[in-house]
């Protein structure tokens, strides 16, 4: 009898850990949230806790793995990201593909509430943000976008 409860505990809490092991394994898994797909215009950019003017107007072209800014003069800058599945705030790692960052994360945060997109994410080997803000003396970019319709 003793055996029998050993076994059916040990077969329960093996069950236990290995659903609680698959639901920790699917929430970090990379899933490219199609609501990002698309082009997005930067409305408000916050660098640093200091308001960013030259930002605003850039478009974020998103398509597959892809991000693309494009300044208002047509200069492109290229990356990528990954989303990972949890709970809010949801995570972003961007990857720059070009320039002085070229290959390093910005670890961030991100949500999409309707037409608007909003980011924030942390200067390479800062820590990643929690909070959809950008203070003085953070290391955090804060950039709200909204949808661009396609015709």
């Amino acid at each position: 009898m003793f055996n029998s409860l050993v076994l059916f505990f040990t077969i329960s809490l093996s069950g236990f850990y290995a659903q609680n092991l698959m639901t920790l394994w699917a929430n970090e898994i990379s899933v490219q949230d199609p609501a990002f797909q698309g082009e997005w215009q930067i409305d408000e950019a916050i660098r640093l806790g200091e308001p960013d003017t030259k930002m605003v107007g850039t478009r974020r072209i998103i398509y597959g793995e892809n991000c693309d800014l494009v300044a208002p003069d047509g200069k492109v800058s290229k990356g990528s990201f990954k989303t990972f599945g949890g709970q809010a705030p949801l995570k972003i790692d961007l990857i720059a593909a070009e320039g002085p960052i070229k290959g390093q994360s910005l670890l961030g945060i991100y949500r999409i509430e309707g037409e608007r997109l909003e980011l924030a994410f942390a200067l390479p080997g800062s820590a990643r943000p929690t909070e959809f803000k950008s203070e003085k003396g953070s290391q955090v970019v804060y950039i709200k976008h909204t949808r661009i319709q396609s015709k």
